[in-house]
């Protein structure tokens, strides 16, 4: 495949946890080789760093309370954040639940969804299958291993092994839970994604954001923030990987769920059997929502976007919209 001739940008935002200068470079090595962009094609946005220390929890899973905020919190603000976080692990835990059950059903699914990959990618970008060239090539390959005649086979369908998938808060809400009851914890948050599209606000690059889990509402709603802070953004694609929105609709500034007004094409993925992630049809108002297999990472499918050779998410659908727009 040829560098792209285009003046790309690819920004990444990170979920929870600690992440470090570089986290990125692991995201890059396993979406560029569908891409071939530059090195200097690749932003990386780092909100972690706005938290002094890991936030410490309770270790009783059916009642989870912060033991100790990563940044100092009022009485009200950490009673607030104790309330979320029971409500949003209680959540998380039954969709967990829920999965596990019907697991058989949402790999049918996303098997059925795979056969139309190719159309649905080039209608979003304006253009043809052809015209995405060979990154739709292998959406055939994809379904021949998911088994003959669309369906998957006995063989190729991975087991949920929910007994190793330990949904602790820690893992599941983190420190993020704080961005969600504080203001200036949101906004100092917000403002280390916006810096980075500060510079490249000028019109000439072509500009794409990649956010997963929690970094989905960094993004979501830094771009709202933008359209008056920043009216000459603009941002070609938003692409959201195991996003949270559609458990915090309604803690964010902008509830209305719309596609921010600088931004052109919307498409969320969520992964088979990933607790975070899921549709956000029709709360929100994105072009394209896709279910995807977890390429048999089943102890984490929240992290299976970025395996190595995952062509379902990096190649079918990624780089198939980027380089045909």
């Amino acid at each position: 495949m040829a560098t792209s001739q285009k003046n790309d940008k690819l920004v990444w935002v990170h979920g929870i946890g600690g992440h470090a200068p570089g986290y990125s470079i692991a995201w890059r090595d396993a979406f560029n080789p569908y891409l071939n962009f530059p090195d200097g094609a690749f932003i990386e946005a780092l909100w972690s760093t706005v938290f002094s220390a890991p936030t410490l929890f309770s270790a009783t899973l059916d009642t989870p309370e912060i033991v100790q905020p990563s940044l100092p919190l009022s009485p009200t603000e950490l009673a607030e954040a104790n309330t979320l976080l029971k409500s949003l692990t209680t959540t998380i835990q039954a969709r967990q639940s829920a999965q596990a059950s019907t697991f058989t059903g949402e790999w049918d699914q996303a098997a059925s969804r795979a056969g139309g990959l190719a159309t649905n990618v080039a209608t979003l970008a304006g253009g043809t299958a052809a015209n995405a060239g060979g990154a739709l090539g292998n959406v055939g390959g994809i379904m021949g291993q998911m088994g003959k005649g669309g369906s998957p086979s006995k063989s190729a369908m991975p087991s949920l092994d929910v007994t190793k998938m330990v949904l602790l808060p820690q893992d599941t809400v983190g420190e993020f839970v704080e961005y969600l009851v504080s203001r200036r914890i949101r906004t100092a948050v917000k403002e280390k994604l916006k810096a980075q599209l500060r510079q490249i606000a000028d019109g000439g690059t072509i500009n794409t954001i990649i956010a997963h889990s929690w970094g989905t509402v960094v993004a979501y709603e830094s771009l709202i923030d933008l359209e008056l802070e920043l009216p000459q953004f603009h941002l070609k694609h938003l692409i959201t990987l195991g996003s949270p929105l559609w458990m915090v609709h309604q803690l964010l500034d902008e509830r209305s769920g719309r596609k921010p007004a600088n931004t052109d094409t919307w498409i969320n993925i969520q992964a088979q059997g990933d607790p975070i992630g899921s549709w956000l049809k029709p709360g929100f108002q994105v072009d394209k929502d896709y279910m995807v297999s977890n390429y048999g990472n089943t102890v984490n499918p929240h992290s299976s976007y970025f395996l190595p050779k995952n062509i379902e998410v990096q190649q079918n659908i990624v780089a198939a919209l980027l380089l045909a727009s």
